[in-house]
């Protein structure tokens, strides 16, 4: 979750069953900061407002997406029972929630409510909604959003929250419901099972290859041995039967030098 919506469930875990200020109210110096943002709405007329930064439209995109997430968080938490909407005894047809908003008074121009002790001003036309200082620089201009969101940002904005028994738990959960907790915790248990299963099976495959290495090298190491002893036999027989080439060979030397010493004495 968003660190901006974290901050808004904060603050309404500190709101207080004597608070008598409407949601849209008690939260806009949270979010609905002074020449930041700010959102407008109509109830009479049916019409909302957000409004941006004038020449930023990655800002604009940002805080119209983040009012539609909002309302989204609201509805959730509602239907969780971790918040309950109170209705307001106000009768307002317009809102303004604003961080700098002081007041929202008519001036002279029916068109302009002034806002504030420097004299910003509301502008409201036909086509757009813009915040304008009292020196004319429009520091803030409105994007229309859909006609479906305008009853849930009424409904929420223009009534008060309090929060229930079990949000600061939810809180405490890291900003996840039991269910979201729990399918999270469920989710890191298969993971990490999945991830013991992985190393075992490494270390069960490493320690055959292991095993297979080791039983090869003594496999390798014995028919080494055993062709040392073939090869010592060999030269061994190899050496005896020279010898005895040898000892055969003399004899007939011997015999030739006896054989030759009696024919000379003949």
């Amino acid at each position: 979750m968003p660190q901006k919506m974290q901050d808004i469930i904060d603050e309404i875990l500190k709101c207080s069953v004597d608070n008598k200020k409407v949601f849209g109210d008690y939260i806009a110096a949270t979010i609905f900061k002074r020449n930041k943002n700010a959102l407008y709405l109509n109830s009479t007329e049916r019409c909302a407002y957000c409004l941006c930064s004038v020449n930023n439209e990655t800002e604009r995109n940002e805080s119209v997406l983040f009012i539609f997430e909002l309302l989204s968080v609201l509805r959730e938490l509602e239907e969780q029972h971790l918040i309950f909407v109170i209705p307001s005894t106000s009768n307002q047809g317009m809102y303004l929630f604003y961080e700098g908003r002081q007041f929202l008074r008519s001036g002279q121009d029916p068109e302009k409510d002034i806002i504030d002790e420097e004299n910003t001003v509301l502008i409201k036309s036909d086509s757009n909604i813009s915040i304008v200082s009292n020196a004319g620089q429009e520091l803030l201009t409105g994007v229309k959003l859909p006609d479906f969101c305008i009853n849930q940002i009424g409904y929420y904005f223009s009534n008060i929250i309090l929060p229930g028994n079990r949000l600061n738990s939810y809180k405490n959960r890291g900003y996840l419901t039991e269910e979201q907790f729990n399918t999270k915790r469920a989710l890191f248990r298969s993971r990490v099972a999945n991830w013991i299963a992985i190393t075992i099976g490494c270390f069960t495959i490493s320690l055959g290859l292991a095993n297979s290495c080791d039983s090869k090298t003594k496999n390798l190491i014995e028919e080494s041995k055993k062709d040392g002893i073939v090869c010592d036999s060999i030269q061994q027989t190899d050496t005896s039967t020279t010898s005895n080439i040898n000892k055969e060979t003399d004899q007939m030397k011997d015999s030739s030098q006896v054989i030759q010493t009696s024919k000379s004495i003949n």
